[in-house]
């Protein structure tokens, strides 16, 4: 049966016996994150990885590899690692406990990377940790950028077009001195 119960056929009939499903623990399951990895380095090696909440990255840092793990002292086997990217997909992904999350080539964007862990004796997902991720858009990418061209191919085109004005202006005096 779905709650657990096991059936029995004995000489007397039908025996059941309902055993309990979630083991007896003190222990709350935490999630860990014991390594970040940006473009397969060490992302700021002298702050411990479980206490960053933010990463803000470059353009070309959008290799990303987040080694988490459960702890967890009486059940670690029998959790799973779940994550999952709020503006990407809704969905929890499910990893084994100790799994390293792997994002390749990331798109310059805000990102809010949620882990938790699922656990199967209550069969939910719980969230329990939160990243930032940021990573910002190439230069020539931003609007400044543009708007700087903007004004130096107008300057340029200002600058061409008054000097062929003073040089027709020039031209016109030079004939009208010669007619003088």
């Amino acid at each position: 049966v779905s709650d657990g119960t096991l059936f029995f056929g004995g000489v007397s009939g039908f025996n059941y016996f309902k055993p309990p499903l979630q083991p007896y623990s003190y222990y709350k399951p935490e999630v860990y994150i014991d390594e970040i990895l940006v473009n397969n380095n060490q992302y700021n090696a002298s702050i411990n990885a479980n206490t960053i909440q933010k990463l803000s990255l470059d353009y070309n840092e959008n290799n990303i590899s987040i080694k988490a793990l459960i702890k967890d002292l009486a059940n670690a086997n029998a959790r799973q690692l779940i994550y999952r990217i709020k503006e990407i997909d809704s969905k929890w992904k499910h990893l084994p406990n100790g799994a390293a999350i792997n994002f390749n080539n990331l798109a310059p964007n805000s990102y809010t990377l949620e882990l938790g862990y699922y656990d199967k004796y209550l069969n939910k997902e719980v969230a329990q940790k939160i990243l930032l991720i940021s990573i910002s858009a190439p230069f020539y990418r931003e609007i400044w950028f543009w708007s700087l061209i903007a004004f130096l191919i107008t300057a340029i085109v200002f600058w061409f077009y008054s000097r062929r004005k003073l040089a027709k202006q020039q031209q016109e005096f030079k004939q009208q001195l010669a007619l003088e």
